[in-house]
């Protein structure tokens, strides 16, 4: 389990993944650069052209993918990524859930 989100196993695991996230010396992301990645609204976001949830650049959210990958399968129309502790770019799969878009909303109207 990684110890934070720097942690250099946590990124190792998300380059094999997704082959999209290079590691610099100080094994962390270099983020707003060409390497395939960049952060929006707090999101991750990756490169990812001919998905089909990708946005007009050909980019996709990271949790998305991440979710994909846990589950084995496309995130059905109407679902959402939900990230419990509110840590929009803490995309381990253990903060992560799959909540129809009322579930997300009352979740977060309860803060």
């Amino acid at each position: 389990m990684p110890t934070g989100i720097f942690d250099h196993t946590y990124w190792r695991a998300r380059m094999v993944l997704y082959g999209r996230i290079r590691i610099n010396n100080e094994k962390r992301p270099r983020p707003n650069r060409r390497n395939g990645q960049h952060h929006r609204h707090g999101y991750i976001y990756i490169f990812a052209k001919g998905h089909p949830r990708q946005d007009a650049q050909g980019y996709i959210k990271l949790c998305n993918l991440m979710m994909e990958s846990i589950t084995g399968e496309p995130i059905p129309e109407g679902m959402v990524v939900h990230h419990k502790n509110g840590i929009r770019d803490d995309d381990r799969p253990d903060n992560l859930e799959l909540l129809t878009p009322s579930e997300h909303a009352s979740l977060h109207r309860k803060k």
